[in-house]
């Protein structure tokens, strides 16, 4: 009786700790794609949905669309719980700070907003990044944002000279610190990322190329060529600082080995133009979709397609991965955000 009683109390400890957040097992990228189903269909934007990220504690989904409307969804209900509206303008881009301390957006004007990450009904403050349209921004650890914008503009009005800052947010309230600004490509900066460890900024441009600079002096020492089109999305996994991948206009993501730049994964799907992209937390499983109504999940290790979502009605502006890895939702330009699960 003794032998049977610690059996059976074993086996509840073993229930208990599997059913604690950090203890359960984690899916693989073919369970994810077998099981993944279309979770929830968030209505509530008036204009089309432009960026979508995930709070680091994976408690807040926060969406963004063309009108300036801002929204807070539990993402475990599909409730909206607050939204905002920063003045009529466009927001383009969206990200938590790694820590979820901050949410920054930035969009049609030339001013970056900044939330309390920790308190979505608190108001937000704002400060002149740029004297242009802020299409990208990206963070790093210890506050450190990236910001891009137009330098300069061709005689038929295009961006001849892109242009990068980088800012220290000391805390909420207080203008952050500019630490540095540099042009950047010979056209618009598209997309931002920073490495997990602070160390490398990437950007992509119209020109169709990728840059890597170095901190703390942010100087430019890789060039990549690899995309035929404008790269519309860069992205780091949540913890490895030596792979990135982009995804660009001409249908292709690319897994890249950081700071070398060599190719380690080249994925296309002939028909799509890519606008959001995401790589799972744990660096296995990239997702990306554009126009062209389809959704792609490939394996990175091998660039397998793990799995195709066809049928979307809308274009896909941007893409988020919750922190957990089970679910990923999409911004559309059908004013919608959509949340897919793996069950």
């Amino acid at each position: 009786m003794k032998r049977s009683g610690s059996i059976g109390i074993l086996v509840l400890l073993f229930v208990i700790l599997v059913s604690l957040p950090g203890c359960r097992r984690e899916i693989t990228p073919e369970k994810f794609a077998a099981s993944l189903r279309l979770e929830y269909t968030l209505k509530g934007h008036a204009a089309a949905v432009n960026a979508v990220a995930f709070s680091p504690d994976g408690k807040i989904l926060a969406s963004a669309d063309n009108d300036g409307d801002i929204s807070f969804w539990d993402p475990g209900s599909g409730e909206r719980k607050h939204t905002h509206n920063f003045a009529h303008t466009p927001v383009y881009a969206m990200a938590y700070s790694p820590d979820g301390k901050f949410l920054a957006l930035s969009g049609k004007g030339q001013a970056a907003i900044l939330f309390d990450g920790t308190n979505i009904q608190s108001l937000p403050t704002s400060f002149i990044a740029h004297q242009d349209q802020i299409l990208a921004l990206a963070w790093g650890p210890n506050h450190i944002l990236a910001t891009s914008s137009c330098a300069e503009h061709a005689p038929t009005f295009g961006c001849s000279q892109g242009e990068a800052a980088i800012w220290k947010v000391e805390q909420f309230g207080k203008p952050p610190v500019e630490l540095k600004r540099f042009n950047d490509h010979a056209d618009w900066i598209n997309a931002m990322a920073l490495s997990p460890n602070g160390k490398w900024l990437l950007t992509g441009g119209a020109d169709n190329m990728i840059n890597i600079f170095q901190a703390p002096e942010w100087e430019l020492v890789k060039i990549m060529p690899g995309h035929t089109n404008r790269i519309n999305a860069l992205a780091f996994p949540k913890k490895n600082s030596g792979l990135a991948v982009s995804a660009g206009l001409d249908g292709a993501a690319i897994l890249w080995e950081i700071p070398q730049g060599r190719e380690k994964q080249f994925m296309k799907s002939e028909g799509l133009r890519f606008r959001g992209m995401a790589i799972s937390p744990d660096g296995k499983m990239i997702v990306a979709g554009g126009g062209g109504g389809k959704i792609v999940i490939w394996l990175a290790s091998t660039g397998a397609v793990l799995k195709e979502i066809p049928g979307l009605e809308a274009e896909v502006a941007a893409l988020s991965f919750s922190p957990d890895g089970n679910s990923f939702a999409a911004a559309m330009s059908d004013n919608n955000v959509l949340v897919w699960t793996a069950k």
